[in-house]
């Protein structure tokens, strides 16, 4: 099935750290820390507006990508994790495409 790796993630919806804002950490993992660092070289290429009013840091651990949100409103909170699961399935989809071993190669001869 697709995705059938990725497919348990957790998320941590309430923090110390967030006391004025809203804020979610998602934890994906992946069947080892050479696809992690793949999303997460291919997802921190594209960081939040620099106006915008959410904020988004990237983090592997081992085999686990990590995704830390803070937002000063709910909704944008909502919509800035809605794009960023569309961008991690595109991700996700391109490695079990493709595979890590033919990426590994192209990021090699460049």
């Amino acid at each position: 099935a697709p995705h059938e790796h990725y497919l348990e993630f957790t998320m941590e919806t309430s923090s110390s750290d967030c006391t004025d804002r809203h804020c979610c950490v998602l934890t994906v993992p992946f069947p080892s820390a050479v696809e992690a660092n793949i999303a997460f070289n291919s997802l921190r290429v594209d960081p939040e507006p620099r106006r915008s009013l959410v904020s988004k840091q990237l983090s592997v651990n081992q085999h686990q990508l990590i995704a830390n949100f803070t937002a000063t409103e709910a909704r944008l909170l909502r919509v800035a994790m809605g794009s960023y699961m569309d961008h991690l399935l595109l991700v996700v989809d391109t490695i079990e495409r493709f595979g890590h071993s033919a990426l590994s190669t192209t990021k090699e001869e460049t």
